[in-house]
């Protein structure tokens, strides 16, 4: 009886022994990643150390970690990594497109064009997982009819074309979480090409054209959030306020400001 306990208890024992054998410690990055080894070093707050396979050891920073625990191994499920440090300086890219709404600031524009879709390409880098830039083209082109004097009624029709292309690059920041949400703000400045065309048309069937084209300088202020919906792509939500003036002679008036508000979604890579 007392042999039979102790061949159960020998039993027990040894299984409690293979499944400990089967974890393994895993560590989730806060970029996606994942490494699975065994954590041969922690010092709580700064960074670990952790053996993957036979050879390499990885040290990685605290401040670049979501989480670690203990799993069943799966070699399938884990990154490729060499003797590396993970530390907050990395840089990662995005590439993507952005699409919303912009309402131009200036009354006059407004008035003549309003506001409308518009749409953009953006390039986000960011470094130490908290600060960064986004490098933007964006373009809003709307048709309108210009506020023009004409006391002697010898104009029967008259348009205008508008639009507005910022080229601009905004520093951000990079609020950190616990999940794959990350809140940003940015402020930046940029170059905003602006052009404008009246076309009037008289009683007597005469035509005049106006262009008008121009470049300044602009500043932008930008909030927004990044939201990692996969290992490749994240969405992103924002809203950008933006303001460059000029002095022309456009539907607008004798001074203009090209900038507004803009409420965008955007798909990044």
């Amino acid at each position: 009886m007392k042999l039979s306990n102790l061949f159960f208890l020998v039993i027990i024992l040894s299984s409690i022994v293979v499944a400990q054998n089967n974890l393994e410690d895993v560590v989730y990055l806060k970029n996606g990643d994942i490494i699975r080894g065994t954590i041969v070093e922690n010092v709580p707050g700064d960074y670990i150390k952790i053996l993957v396979g036979n050879s390499s050891t990885i040290t990685v920073e605290y401040s670049t970690i979501l989480k670690f625990t203990k799993e069943k191994s799966d070699l399938s499920n884990t990154q490729n990594y060499e003797n590396k440090n993970i530390t907050e300086n990395d840089i990662s890219f995005m590439f993507g497109g952005r699409v919303g709404y912009f309402s131009p600031s200036e009354e006059a524009v407004s008035e003549i064009y309003g506001g409308g879709v518009s749409f953009g390409l953006e390039l986000i880098m960011i470094r130490d997982s908290r600060f960064g830039g986004i490098f933007a083209i964006d373009y809003f082109g709307k048709s309108g009819e210009p506020i023009l004097l004409d006391p002697n009624n010898i104009i029967s029709d008259a348009s205008a074309e508008y639009s507005v292309l910022p080229i601009t690059l905004t520093g951000i920041y990079k609020i950190e979480t616990s999940s794959n949400v990350s809140p940003y703000i940015g402020l930046g400045g940029g170059v905003y090409f602006y052009s404008e065309e009246i076309k009037l048309t008289a009683i007597d069937g005469s035509t005049a054209n106006n262009s008008t084209s121009e470049n300044v300088f602009g500043f932008q202020a930008e909030i927004g959030t990044i939201i990692e919906t996969s290992k490749s792509t994240s969405s992103q939500i924002g809203l950008k306020y933006s303001s460059a003036s000029i002095d022309g002679s456009g539907a607008g008036g004798s001074e203009v400001d090209l900038g507004g508000i803009f409420i965008f979604v955007g798909i990044l890579f």
